[in-house]
């Protein structure tokens, strides 16, 4: 049997400009979009979203994650956002779940897509996070650099550090006269 996929979408450091080709592809290709709801009703991400791709025709589910102690209150509003995907992704509708940032990191899909694959069929439910811009990047690419600066790898860098300290180690030491 047949069902949709439910992908984890990243916005990226928050400028519609700087969403991943592939968010974009994935979003456009997914009749429903799942974004996360503050407690004063708005929805960040999906604002995010609207700036880059024509959201007209599809369903969006307000995802809503109280900020309470009531542990019960909060499996309740789990349980039922997972029914809630888990019925689209059994009438074979794709979903993308918004996320600010990376998916990857923290996220809402982080904690969505165990439940979801765990109700689903034998075949996995969810699909790899499709990951925005990270935020660590913001600032050059707003100021217009590329972050083309090369950046040694971590293996260069102790491989320089030990071949230092073997030069200083074979270098004939400066003694002072009278030594």
């Amino acid at each position: 049997m047949s069902k949709g996929v439910l992908y984890g979408v990243g916005t990226g450091p928050g400028d519609p400009e700087l969403l991943t080709i592939k968010a974009v592809r994935t979003i456009e290709s997914c009749p429903v979009i799942a974004a996360p709801q503050t407690a004063d009703g708005a929805m960040v991400a999906l604002d995010i979203v609207r700036g880059a791709v024509d959201l007209t025709g599809k369903t969006v589910i307000p995802v809503r994650f109280s900020m309470t102690r009531d542990v019960e209150r909060r499996a309740a509003e789990h349980a039922s956002l997972v029914r809630e995907l888990v019925a689209h992704l059994d009438a074979v509708r794709d979903v993308a779940l918004l996320n600010l940032g990376d998916p990857s990191i923290y996220a809402t899909f982080q904690r969505i897509a165990p439940d979801v694959r765990a109700r689903g069929s034998s075949r996995p439910t969810c699909a790899p996070a499709v990951r925005g811009a990270r935020h660590s990047r913001r600032a050059e690419l707003l100021r217009g650099r590329r972050g083309t600066r090369a950046r040694p790898h971590a293996r260069d860098v102790v491989a320089s550090a030990h071949r230092a300290r073997r030069l200083r180690r074979r270098a004939p030491r400066n003694r002072l006269a009278g030594d």
